[in-house]
């Protein structure tokens, strides 16, 4: 088997890497908040960040060490509860020096640490607390280390982690784990997640970006829970080389690679979407029979995440006008009335653009009631294919965001 999947997996299973959660009291509840990621040795390193116009002050950091410096990274130091976004001049002094302590404490070079912050943004975080617990930190990395996932969490009620071996075809063997935090401001061009990811395989930081890229928009930018996104969305993937596996481009080797970081990288974005803030359900749209794949990823997108079909999918209600109106919207020039498909978990709903009266409402309401619901849409206009995942949109969604600050 090339690929295949860990049981219960941790950071420390990658060779060469260790890793530390600890509550550092950055946040009043006293829970984990702090976390480190370090390696044995400098590792190739890649990063898709957010898109925003206003980057909290680590993502600004971030993109200026991986461009410097993409080839001997070190650590990643991570701390919750503050986003350190719209910080000004004092945000970035108080990043540089977390940076520069993580170094300091865990005997790495200046410049080798990227930082990663989540939470309140508009919130400074506490330096003196911060750098205070760097320091406990750097005492307790180990390789058997669970609490980093826990560390990282904000909203969400569960921690989430994937992790694989990797068999190469010259029967090398090479581990990949991934661990993200995301619960709301979940939509496309990143969102309100951190996801790290370190591998031991030997990677060119030249493929690593592009495959992050590519495999990201495909992944992380393929969920929605309620169409936000945020300030500090990151992605790394750190390759420290250890198991001696080496990937070359364009190779059989690095075909392997690219199948185990999607892998990880769509399992990590369906445990976004599952624990989506008052989630119920996990909703999968695809679109088939349009002339390109980015038609077909614009309507299912449409689709996903449209409030009215988001909240008829939480009530269970066959409702596929909600459907009808979020494609007819979508805005595809192949779009055309006669030719549309569509189903509710096999059930036929639509048939060539007419609400199909052959299936029942009561077994339509069956198939919505299911905690997986997969929405099906045939256009018949092309060869192309996209889908798009989402989950339902409850009252729970508005509570936990009215009471966010308080």
């Amino acid at each position: 088997m090339t690929i295949r999947k860990l049981s219960s997996p941790k950071i420390g299973d990658v060779r060469g890497f260790r890793s530390v959660g600890l509550a550092a009291g950055l946040k009043r509840s006293g829970k984990p908040d702090l976390g480190l990621i370090v390696s044995d040795g400098p590792c190739s390193a890649a990063g898709v960040f957010t898109r925003s116009r206003v980057p909290a002050a680590p993502v600004v950091i971030d993109r200026e060490i991986l461009k410097k410096n993409s080839t001997a990274i070190r650590a990643v130091v991570v701390h919750s509860g503050h986003a350190n976004a719209a910080t000004g001049a004092s945000g970035l002094a108080v990043a540089c020096a977390t940076a520069g302590e993580t170094a300091r404490q865990v005997g790495a070079p200046a410049g080798s640490v990227l930082v990663c912050s989540t939470g309140v943004i508009g919130d400074l975080p506490p330096k003196d607390t911060l750098l205070r617990g760097i320091a406990a930190a750097s005492k307790k990395i180990s390789s058997a280390d669970r609490l980093f996932s826990r560390c990282i969490l904000t909203t969400d009620k569960v921690e989430k982690i994937s992790g694989v071996q990797m068999r190469f075809p010259n029967g090398s063997t090479a581990r990949m784990v991934g661990v993200c935090k995301g619960s709301g401001m979940i939509a496309p061009n990143m969102a309100t997640m951190l996801a790290f990811i370190v591998t031991d395989a030997a990677v060119a930081p030249a493929i690593l970006q592009r495959e992050l890229r590519s495999i990201a928009d495909e992944t992380f930018n393929a969920v929605s829970v309620d169409g936000d996104t945020s300030t500090n969305d990151t992605v790394l993937l750190l390759a420290g080389g250890m198991s001696g596996a080496a990937v070359k481009a364009k190779t059989p080797s690095a075909r392997v690679f690219s199948q185990g970081l999607r892998t990880v990288c769509e399992d990590l974005a369906q445990q976004l979407v599952r624990d989506g803030e008052g989630a119920t359900k996990l909703i999968e749209v695809v679109v088939r029979g349009t002339r390109s794949p980015r038609s077909a990823r614009r309507a299912a997108r449409t689709v996903a995440e449209s409030l009215l079909v988001k909240t008829a999918m939480h009530g269970e209600d066959p409702n596929v006008g909600r459907v009808m109106a979020a494609l007819g919207r979508s805005g595809i020039p192949e779009l055309r009335p006669d030719r549309i498909d569509v189903s509710f978990n096999g059930v036929r709903a639509v048939r060539r653009g007419v609400v199909d009266r052959q299936s029942s409402a009561a077994a339509l309401r069956k198939a919505l009631g299911s905690r997986d619901i997969r929405i099906e849409i045939e256009l018949s206009s092309g060869p192309s294919s996209g889908r798009f995942l989402s989950c339902d949109l409850s009252s729970e969604y508005v509570r936990i965001n009215s009471e966010y600050r308080t």
